[in-house]
């Protein structure tokens, strides 16, 4: 059965060898980490979907998504719980990010006009992992400061990674929770950057997210989202559009929330402060289906 659905290959009787994609898998722990996830979590979520839709009829609670079902807590909870799992999963997420132009580092660190900020600018990266964006784009260009935002335990493995990109004089990791209010060392920064964490919390969830960063915005400050934004039909090329839509329902099933059109994310905005106006959208072809989004209060 593994041969006739090419994961091994019968050389002659009663011998079995790798194919391509066997030698691949084993080879290859970002793959074995797609593998493994898209099996064990995505599936049992997505065949929960249906169950959690009709028991929780327009939910936007992640404790009554179709992942809880399946798993009996949130998908964040679960992990916490289940290191290995969150393991997997930051590898999952990296052969993501490696497989499409999208979401490359190098490639958000030149979508937007970086360099039109004042030497000495503040970027905040809002629950940013260990820093890699940071890191790319304090890379390109010198005249930037940064502060990478996210949990306790990620700050030693991020200053490893500053040091790697000779940045670390520059990007600093401070622990914070994006529910809590911004931190006075990173209150009136030049911009508040959020990257693919909006999409994975309900418009009640993201209100939270949001409502510190605004409070803490000046006059000048630009709040930067890279996400999703959904297309209008038939002005996306398919296959990229399939794969938007892909996510939109795995955002539902895992977390109960969703990817958003450009109306969806203005609306979002005007719901946290009504000065709260996108400004600019830098997306594709230069960030495939992400989009960075821009905001500022006027």
């Amino acid at each position: 059965m593994a041969a006739a659905n090419y994961y091994f290959t019968e050389p002659r009787p009663g011998f079995v060898a790798h194919t391509a994609w066997s030698r691949t898998l084993a080879a290859d722990e970002k793959l074995r980490a797609c593998v493994w996830f898209r099996y064990t979590e995505m599936m049992p979520s997505v065949a929960k979907l249906v169950e959690a839709v009709e028991k929780f009829p327009d939910s936007a609670d992640p404790q009554e998504a179709a992942f809880s079902l399946a798993f009996g807590d949130t998908f964040f909870d679960y992990k916490e719980k289940h290191p290995a799992h969150m393991v997997n999963f930051g590898l999952f997420v990296d052969a993501f990010a490696s497989g499409i132009e999208a979401d490359t580092a190098e490639s958000i660190a030149r979508a937007y006009a970086w360099e039109c900020l004042p030497a000495g600018s503040l970027i905040v990266d809002v629950g940013g992992g260990i820093g890699h964006i940071s890191a790319a784009i304090a890379r390109e260009h010198d005249q930037l400061t940064f502060h990478v935002q996210d949990f306790d335990n990620l700050g030693d493995e991020s200053k490893i990674l500053m040091q790697k990109r000779g940045v670390s004089d520059r990007v600093r990791y401070c622990p914070h929770n994006f529910f809590d209010p911004q931190p006075e060392a990173s209150s009136g920064a030049a911009v508040y950057f959020l990257r693919n964490i909006m999409h994975k919390w309900s418009d009640q969830y993201c209100r939270r997210i949001l409502k510190p960063i605004v409070e803490a915005m000046g006059s000048h400050s630009r709040l930067l989202i890279c996400d999703i934004v959904l297309p209008e039909p038939n002005t996306m090329v398919k296959t990229q559009e399939s794969l938007v839509r892909a996510l939109d329902l795995t955002m539902l099933s895992m977390f109960n929330a969703r990817e958003r059109s450009y109306d969806d994310w203005q609306n979002l905005f005007t719901s946290v402060d009504s000065r709260l106006r996108i400004t600019a959208v830098v997306g594709r072809p230069k960030l495939g289906t992400d989009s960075v989004i821009e905001a500022r209060l006027v």
